[in-house]
């Protein structure tokens, strides 16, 4: 979102003399943005950092973990300002689950939207749209989900009891933020994570990971 406010205050000189007004006048200062470049820690660590670095960083190799990953939407849309080289098939998330030793579980509803946008408007199709990722990454396999997205995670995690009566179905997919896979990878047990408070806990295989 902050990517999205910075392209559009550079291609509309008018926005951007309103909002520096209010900035003027609230806390005296304006935006330039001219040495600012917005990047997503997905991003950074797979461009800048890069992946073999990560890899000596692993204390922990997360061998027959099954991780199904997951965009959402934010990340990728709209795609004109989408730093992905193809935003309609994008695989940083995949190359950071190899990256630390687990398996990547291929699952169709990697870029579908999560339904976060319209929790307040439509609840009940916003609980369908994360139950529809769910039950196709349990349908798959997956011990977990990894995310990048906070509004993601949220959606998905706590959640998921009530889209799981939505849905009329069983559901049981522990949701991780992308920094919590990085560190059960790194060594960092569970409980340093705040995994215990997820709504949905480890299990299985994440468990053993998890400690």
């Amino acid at each position: 979102m902050l990517r999205k406010d910075q392209v559009e205050l550079e291609d509309d000189p008018e926005m951007k003399v309103r909002v520096n007004g209010i900035l003027k006048e609230d806390i005296n200062r304006e935006y330039k943005g001219d040495a600012l470049k917005i990047r997503h820690l997905l991003h950074v660590l797979v461009e800048e950092y890069g992946l073999d670095k990560l890899k000596e960083k692993v204390k922990q190799p997360l061998a027959g973990l099954k991780v199904a990953p997951f965009y959402g939407c934010y990340l990728l849309r709209p795609t004109k300002i989408c730093d992905f080289p193809d935003p309609d098939n994008p695989d940083y998330l995949e190359k950071i689950i190899m990256a630390l030793g687990a398996e990547v579980v291929d699952f169709e509803s990697k870029s579908k939207c999560c339904g976060f946008p319209i929790i307040m408007m439509n609840k009940e199709n916003s609980l369908r749209l994360s139950g529809n990722v769910i039950v196709d990454a349990q349908t798959q396999g997956a011990d977990c989900i990894v995310t990048p997205c906070p509004l993601c995670h949220l959606n998905l995690d706590p959640y998921q009891p009530e889209a799981a009566s939505v849905m009329n179905t069983k559901l049981n997919m522990p949701i991780l933020h992308l920094p919590q896979l990085l560190c059960l990878a790194f060594g960092i047990p569970g409980r340093e994570i705040r995994m215990n408070n997820h709504i949905i806990r480890p299990t299985g295989k994440l468990a053993e990971f998890a400690g």
